[in-house]
């Protein structure tokens, strides 16, 4: 049986507080994708949406507020499969700040604000950030 197969872009941001730290969104129990998981705040780009345009909406979505200094910090790309759909998602990244609180929609049950260091040795963090952090060392 042959899976189908989607391409998938995905915008997030590594959005960094005035004391140095990075937040972590965890993901609901219930979610399809990486439950109870800690991921960054960010999404899926929608047809004919620019990628800062899919960053401002679902920041305010997520997190009820906006970033400011986005910066472009890379690209990661990784093929996985979900429920007998094969996706290959190209994630895209931004650093930024915010300096508001943050206000979680229902796909999240909680957040985090990690330094670095915290981040790479946490268990909960999804990989494929780990595995951004460590390749860009020299940015943090």
């Amino acid at each position: 049986m042959t899976s189908e197969k989607k391409i998938i872009v995905h915008v997030s941001a590594f959005l960094k507080n005035k004391n140095g730290e990075y937040l972590f969104l965890k993901r609901s129990e219930d979610s399809s994708w990486a439950p109870s998981i800690f991921d960054l705040p960010g999404g899926k780009m929608e047809w004919g949406e620019h990628p800062l345009d899919t960053l401002g909406r679902e920041l305010l979505e997520e997190i009820g507020t906006v970033a400011s200094n986005i910066t472009f910090a890379g690209m990661q790309t990784r093929i996985t499969e979900l429920k007998n759909v094969k996706y290959h998602v190209l994630k895209l990244y931004y650093f930024g700040t915010i300096s508001t609180d943050v206000k979680l929609n229902d796909e999240h049950q909680s957040f985090k604000w990690f330094t670095i260091k915290e981040a790479l040795e946490a268990n909960d963090i999804d990989d494929g950030i780990k595995k951004f952090i460590e390749k860009g060392q020299q940015q943090w």
